[in-house]
């Protein structure tokens, strides 16, 4: 037997999917001759932001704020205060500036703290120390 010897139904679609229903195409009716006419854009509408604008906007504010406040951290550190007391001490062969630092850092002292006191108080751009120079040290009181 073939598939038409039987006819079926037709399809229908169920009654819960009322969304998906097949609309026919219209043709398109032509627009009255005044309302093809340009007319200048209203500017005095208002702007209407959605909840979720609203959302998307107070966001965007604090993350500027935020940046701004990471940028005004990063462009004034907190500087450590010079050190009252200071010495001088040669430096001998074979030592580096780490070596001067934690022998002149006080108990519990942070040794790069300490580095950057020297370099500060000597007015050096790199810690690279040779042997015999005088460098000018935070006393260890």
């Amino acid at each position: 037997m073939s598939a038409l010897a039987f006819p079926t139904a037709p399809l229908t679609v169920p009654s819960r999917r009322r969304h998906l229903r097949a609309v026919p195409d219209l043709p398109a009716a032509p627009l009255p001759v005044a309302e093809t006419e340009s007319r200048p854009a209203d500017t005095s509408a208002a702007l209407r932001l959605t909840v979720r604008g609203r959302v998307v906007l107070v966001a965007l504010a604090f993350a500027v704020a935020a940046a701004v406040g990471v940028g005004a951290g990063l462009a004034f550190p907190e500087a450590e205060p010079m050190p009252e007391q200071v010495q001088s001490v040669t430096v001998g062969p074979g030592e580096s500036l780490w070596t001067i630092a934690a022998d002149v850092a006080a108990d519990g002292q942070d040794v790069r703290v300490v580095i950057d006191q020297i370099m500060a108080l000597n007015n050096l751009s790199a810690s690279t120390v040779h042997a015999g120079a005088e460098l000018t040290v935070p006393s260890g009181e």
